[in-house]
């Protein structure tokens, strides 16, 4: 992880190492993201915004 940036292939666990659910903890920041917008397109959540986010 660099300063200031996210890598959506890492797990959440690197950046929230004391997560309780294991499970999650391991899904990537990547996976996460495409959930909620899968959510948010089915209408089952509202977006906070409609920027989209670059993969790097």
């Amino acid at each position: 992880m660099q300063a200031g940036r996210v890598s959506l292939d890492d797990p959440l666990s690197a950046y929230l190492p004391d997560y309780p659910n294991e499970a999650m903890a391991a899904a990537t920041i990547h996976q996460l993201l495409i959930r909620r917008e899968l959510e948010t397109s089915s209408g089952r959540m509202k977006s906070s915004s409609s920027t989209p986010i670059a993969r790097t």
